[in-house]
C-alpha cells in the first residue's frame, strides 16, 4: 500500500497536484498536516502562523483525516488516497 497526498484548490482545480508518496500512513497524515499548515504552539493550534479554531488540535485533525481521508479548509482540499500495490 502507499498513500498519496493530493492538494485541491477548490476555486481552480486545475492547480491540483500531488504533495508525495508515502509507504506509511502515518508519515501521510503528518505531511498533509504540514501541508496545510497547521501547527501547535505553545498549546495552540495555529494555521499560517496565526491563531486558528478550525479544529481543537492536532490529534483532533488527525481524527478527521482518519474519518475522511482528507482535510478541508476554506478554499484548500488536501486528500489521503490510499492506493494498493499490485505484486
Amino acid at each position: 500500500m502507499v498513500f498519496a497526498i493530493l492538494y485541491i484548490p477548490t476555486d481552480c482545480s486545475e492547480y491540483s497536484e500531488i504533495l508525495g508518496l508515502f509507504n506509511q500512513k502515518e508519515e501521510a497524515v503528518n505531511y498533509l498536516i504540514k501541508m496545510a499548515n497547521y501547527r501547535e504552539r505553545n498549546g495552540n493550534l495555529t494555521q499560517y502562523m496565526k491563531p486558528t479554531n478550525d479544529y481543537d488540535s492536532i490529534n483532533h485533525i488527525k481524527d478527521v483525516i482518519d474519518k475522511n481521508n482528507e482535510l478541508i479548509d476554506e478554499d484548500d482540499i488536501f486528500r489521503l488516497q490510499e492506493i494498493k500495490i499490485m505484486n
